[in-house]
């Protein structure tokens, strides 16, 4: 039988496969059709990264009151409704 974390790791797992081919496609579309500049190329890559910086710390204080499992929980059903919509568009 597979535990519940195994399962929450598959769908990680997956879920970032999807983002990360989704952002070298979106690197080459925009290269190579747009002539975007590196430096939005850049922006445009490492925005998942930046708009983790900002509520990093308020979730990490927050999980203190709440608990880690319902942010967790939570943080993945998010993520993977961030993925469908990514799948749609």
């Amino acid at each position: 039988m597979v535990s519940s974390v195994t399962r929450l790791g598959i769908v990680t797992l997956f879920g970032n496969f999807l983002a990360f081919i989704f952002r070298t496609y979106l690197v080459l579309y925009l290269e190579v059709d747009l002539l975007a500049s590196a430096i939005v190329l850049s922006i445009l890559v490492s925005l998942v990264n930046l708009l983790q910086i900002p509520f990093r710390v308020p979730l990490s204080e927050l999980s203190q009151v709440l608990g880690r499992k319902p942010l967790i929980v939570g943080g993945i059903v998010l993520y993977a409704i961030a993925i469908l919509f990514l799948f749609l568009a």
